[in-house]
């Protein structure tokens, strides 16, 4: 009983160095082997929220780089995987940006199909 005590002890404190260290990959893995260990689930809820803000932050910066890359398919992916971490509120502009670039792209594919169609006619035209 009392080194199952000192080895729960033991977890906690993993958990809780690894939420000091700002990691979220570090506090991923001591939640991880606490739970394994059966620490009680109410003394990891702080390590839970840190690691849950830390993923939030995480995921925003990936979002506002995708952003500022205007590459579609990187919007595309980092609002795949922010969809399930943040607020609706905070995907909206991703979303908008992603629906401008799609037009953007839809634009110049009809500009371009319509530039061609255009040249074979003056093509047929001179060969007539």
């Amino acid at each position: 009983e009392a080194l199952a005590q000192i080895l729960l002890e033991r977890e906690i404190e993993n958990v809780t160095k690894a939420a000091r260290t700002g990691s979220e990959t570090q506090l991923q893995e001591a939640i991880e082997q606490a739970k394994e260990a059966n620490v009680p689930i109410q003394k990891l809820e702080n390590a839970m929220e840190t690691l849950n803000q830390l993923t939030c932050a995480r995921m925003r910066l990936d979002l506002q780089s995708a952003l500022d890359s205007d590459d579609e398919a990187e919007i595309r992916g980092a609002l795949k995987e922010a969809r399930s971490v943040l607020p609706f509120e905070e995907l909206e502009e991703a979303n908008n940006k992603l629906e401008t670039l799609l037009l953007l792209r839809e634009l110049s594919e009809a500009s371009t199909r319509t530039a061609l169609r255009a040249s074979l006619q003056r093509a047929e035209l001179r060969g007539q």
